[in-house]
Order: structure tokens, then C-alpha cells, then sequence
């Protein structure tokens, strides 16, 4: 029992301090100035294809044993502007100069090396999903397109399926790809929201300016109650992308052990924050060996530039 408080309170510390260290990141920028396995198949089930059987980069079948990919004529471009919305104590970018950080770590630079338009969006670290998903819409209807495709890590999937089912954002979207998102809850949440109440956790931190209510909308409860109401638009592809650490040598980072440990008892393969069950949602198009943070490249043992490049050419090949 006392292990289980323990990593309860490592799990609350670790959420707790990822989000001070966003506020020091931010005073600081202010006070400076301005390859993986994967499969493509539906939630109903269906076939699957290796990323490395088929790199939309070379447009032709690999193996992972290949050796290094020579591209060969420019790669195929999005039809639609990319869109990224970032997940729970999320941020756009922090810091300034040689210390600036993406949160997509190098991501938006290599898509738009190859042509694709991108933004990025930024909405309240830790608010609830419908005050993110109204700043997310808001920042989405001011751009100047009639349509875009959204690609969406942890929570930021949440709230863009949100915006797009109750406020109106689905004329404006071709389609969301969601990426270790926690379409079903978390087990992590359901802990941290328990030990919160119990420690009073969730009163301090609004008296001290931190709004945590998506961590309560991150429950598996909330998220149950989510999917009854908010239904998927018919006009928009509806895909996922599916992050789990599968093998017994899989490399996870030290601050997400705990959480991988846990999940991994009680609900299978996960990627230290969302078991990769709750993460279908649509049409899965890779599951990628790559832990929560691993997915958008804060990992040296995961190439994310080159997963972003090879999904933007996938959406890319079927027309969006």
C-alpha cells in the first residue's frame, strides 16, 4: 500500500513540477524578450502496414535494415495547412534564443524545409478541455483557410475533438490525427485526481493561479461521459497515431517510469501516461515504440522529425 501512495505522489509531484517549470520557462523568455514499429488499421479492426515497409518519404517498400533512406524528387505536399495543438502542460515554444524549446522538439522546421505549412496553436496549460478547445477553435476560425488538417498530441486531441463536435470548427477542419492521446481516460488521471483531493492539492494550486481542471477531464469517468456526448463529425477523417512501449528493453524516461510501471499492471502496453488502448480513435495509422514525451521528440531514441515527415506525407498522398 505504501508503494502505491508513493507512486501516486511521485505521479502528482512529476505533474505538478512539469508545470512550474513552465512558468519559469515562460518569466525567463519574458525577462530575455520578445522509427518505430507502426500499423495502419481501423478501430473495427483491418490490415496493417510497417512504417518502415513503406516510407511515404521514398514512396517505396523498406526495411527498417535498409540502411540510411535516400529521397529521391521532393516528397508529396499537404493539401491543407498543418495545424498542431499541443496536450496537457503543453506550450507552443519556451524559453528565448540558444535556451528556446518546441514543444513539437524540431518538428515544425523540418515540415516546412519540405514546403507544408504549419502553425502551431497555444491554449491554457492545464485548463479543462472546453476552455482549451474554445481557445484552440478561436485560433483555428482566425486563420486564413477554409480548411486544415489538425495533428494533435495527448489532450490537445481531446480538445480539438471537442471544437470540432460543439463549436462549430468542423466546416474548417479536413481532419484530426491524434497522437498518445487519452480518448478513454487514463488510470494516471483517475490516481492524481484522487490523491489531489485528498491532499487538497487542487484548492492550493487555484489559489495559486494553476488551474488544473484537465487533469479531472482526463479521468477515465470524464472521458466515458465525454464520448457519449461528443460525436465525431462526418465531414472530417477521424485517425490516430498509437504510442506504446511493447518490448522488455524499451527505453522510458526515468520521469515516466513510474507511470509506465503502473499502467502496465493495470491496463497492458502504454506510453507512461496513456495506455495505448485508450489512444484508437478512428483510423489508427502507425503505433510508434516511443514513450509519451519520445512522441514529440524530447528523446534521442526516437527520430520524431522523420515520424511528422512520413505522416504529413501519408495524409498528404490521400489527398489532404
Amino acid at each position: 500500500m505504501a508503494g502505491l501512495w508513493f507512486l501516486l505522489l511521485v505521479t502528482a509531484l512529476a505533474l505538478v513540477s512539469s508545470f512550474a517549470s513552465y512558468r519559469w520557462w515562460k518569466r525567463r523568455a519574458a525577462s530575455r524578450g520578445p522509427a518505430p514499429r507502426t500499423t495502419s488499421e481501423d478501430r473495427r479492426g483491418g490490415a496493417t502496414t510497417s512504417f518502415f515497409e513503406h516510407d511515404g518519404a521514398a514512396g517505396q517498400s523498406r526495411s527498417a535494415a535498409d540502411g540510411p533512406l535516400i529521397v529521391v524528387g521532393r516528397p508529396p505536399r499537404a493539401r491543407y495547412p498543418l495545424v498542431f495543438a499541443h496536450g496537457y502542460f503543453g506550450f507552443d515554444a519556451i524559453g528565448a534564443m540558444q535556451l528556446r524549446g518546441e514543444y513539437f522538439r524540431g518538428v515544425r522546421g523540418r515540415l516546412e524545409a519540405l514546403g507544408h505549412q504549419v502553425h502551431v496553436t497555444r491554449v491554457a496549460t492545464a485548463a479543462g478541455v472546453k476552455r482549451r478547445a474554445t481557445e484552440l477553435a478561436e485560433q483555428i476560425l482566425r486563420l486564413p483557410f477554409d480548411r486544415v488538417n489538425i495533428i494533435a498530441h495527448s489532450m490537445g486531441g481531446v480538445d480539438a475533438r471537442y471544437a470540432i463536435s460543439k463549436l462549430g470548427l468542423g466546416a474548417r477542419v479536413a481532419s484530426l490525427t491524434t497522437v498518445g492521446t487519452p480518448h478513454r481516460g487514463t488510470p494516471i488521471a483517475d490516481a492524481a485526481a484522487r490523491l489531489g483531493e485528498l491532499q487538497r492539492l487542487r484548492r492550493m494550486l487555484d489559489k495559486m493561479g494553476a488551474n488544473i481542471d484537465g487533469l479531472y477531464d482526463l479521468t477515465t469517468t470524464r472521458m466515458e461521459e465525454f464520448n457519449a456526448i461528443v460525436t465525431d463529425a462526418s465531414d472530417v477523417l477521424y485517425a490516430s497515431v498509437v504510442g506504446a512501449l511493447t518490448s522488455e528493453t524499451a527505453k522510458v524516461s526515468a520521469l515516466l517510469a513510474p507511470g509506465y510501471s503502473y499502467l502496465r499492471k493495470r491496463a497492458g502496453p502504454n506510453d507512461g501516461m496513456v495506455p495505448a488502448t485508450s489512444q484508437r480513435w478512428g483510423e489508427v495509422l502507425f503505433e510508434v515504440e516511443a514513450d509519451h514525451w519520445a512522441q514529440i521528440g524530447w528523446s534521442s531514441g526516437f527520430d520524431a522529425g522523420r515520424f511528422y515527415v512520413a505522416l504529413v506525407e501519408h495524409l498528404a498522398d490521400r489527398g489532404l
